[in-house]
């Protein structure tokens, strides 16, 4: 084997596209102009939420996708800590908002909190689970 042989470097760099580009350059404007200290690891995984949600729409040809990270306390109202979407106009966006700050929230995450705090972990719904605990 040739002594001055290298390998070729690897690209350990990843693609995540456009629109998390995009996402991520709205993420740090936002935070910037409030003042709130920011990671870099915060966008990568802001980026690969997005490039994950991106293609399970694609896959399943959805039209648009959701995240949100919620804090359960089954004596109080969910508090909402976290919420990233795609392909929402600012009136569905609003709406949700709204609807997720209503005051009946409450009684409705009910049982999922009680069962959170239960089981400790985290809780994963079927729209049919979902729609029979919340009827």
């Amino acid at each position: 084997m040739d002594a001055s042989f290298e390998a070729p470097a690897r690209d350990t760099s990843l693609s995540f596209g456009s629109s998390a580009a995009e996402h991520c350059a709205e993420i740090r404007t936002h935070l910037k102009r409030a003042a709130t200290p920011i990671s870099p690891n915060d966008l990568i995984f802001a980026a690969k939420r997005r490039r994950l949600m991106d293609g399970l729409c694609e896959l399943v040809d959805a039209t648009s996708w959701a995240w949100c990270m919620v804090e359960f306390d089954p004596d109080k109202p969910p508090s909402f800590i976290g919420f990233e979407h795609g392909v929402w106009d600012e009136a569905r966006f609003a709406r949700c908002v709204e609807a997720m700050n209503h005051p009946d929230m409450e009684a409705v995450t009910r049982q999922a909190s009680v069962e959170l705090k239960e089981k400790g972990t985290q809780l994963t719904r079927t729209l049919r689970r979902a729609w029979w605990m919340w009827r």
